[in-house]
């Protein structure tokens, strides 16, 4: 995980609270990765919440757990906004519903520059995509907890 993808869950968690669990492995290894991960998986609407970012890794018990049979956001980040990042947070909206059994699963993207044109197939996609400056392209369901 790049240092841009953890500075960008931070200020994606103080804006919507709750916790994150970064680097969460969906699906069996592929070719070129050892693992294939999201970038983070956040409980909607988080509950008890320590407001943190917590490793998949050390926790996955806990995380499988806490999402079973709850919605989701499937998280990616990138530094813009992609055709690339869209499609790792579609596809791992659909490994999170089938490999952990939640509810359903939201595909978030986290990004510091937006692309107007790929920001219109979002919505149309359903992904929600997120930028510090700009927030949300459109709304989401967050936490009453203050970030």
């Amino acid at each position: 995980m790049s240092k841009i993808d953890d500075d960008l869950l931070r200020k994606y968690r103080r804006e919507v609270g709750g916790d994150i669990y970064k680097q969460v492995t969906v699906g069996e290894h592929s070719r070129e990765s050892k693992h294939r991960y999201l970038d983070g998986v956040r409980v909607i609407p988080p509950e008890a919440s320590s407001g943190r970012l917590t490793n998949f890794r050390d926790n996955q018990e806990k995380f499988k757990g806490l999402i079973k049979g709850k919605t989701v956001e499937a998280i990616e980040a990138d530094w813009d906004l992609n055709r690339w990042v869209i499609g790792q947070a579609i596809v791992g909206k659909v490994m999170l519903e089938i490999e952990y059994g939640v509810h359903a699963a939201a595909p978030v993207v986290l990004c510091e520059e937006g692309d107007k044109s790929l920001e219109q197939a979002c919505v149309r996609l359903g992904v929600k995509v997120w930028t510090p400056r700009h927030k949300f392209l459109g709304p989401v369901a967050s936490s009453s907890q203050p970030g």
